[in-house]
C-alpha cells in the first residue's frame, strides 16, 4: 500500500497536496473548536489526522529511497 500511494503521489502531486491540506485543515479547525468551546469531543479531530500523517511520512521516505523523478 505504501508503494502504491508513493507511485500515486508521484503521478498526481496536486491530489496528494489536497489530501495533506485537508488533514491540516481538520487539525486546525478542531484545535480552534477545542479552544473556543472547551469540549473534548473535538479532540478526535486533532488525534485522527495523526495516523494518515504518519502514513504520508512513511510514503515520503519510500519515495526518497526508491522513486526518482
Amino acid at each position: 500500500m505504501i508503494r502504491q500511494y508513493a507511485v500515486f503521489s508521484n503521478a498526481y502531486p496536486r491530489v496528494h497536496w489536497f489530501f495533506v491540506a485537508m488533514l491540516v485543515l481538520v487539525h486546525v479547525i478542531s484545535s480552534y473548536f477545542i479552544l473556543e468551546s472547551n469540549e473534548l469531543i473535538f479532540a478526535w479531530g486533532v488525534c485522527l489526522p495523526a495516523l494518515p500523517i504518519i502514513f504520508f511520512a512513511t510514503v515520503s521516505s519510500y519515495k526518497k529511497k526508491y522513486l526518482h523523478r
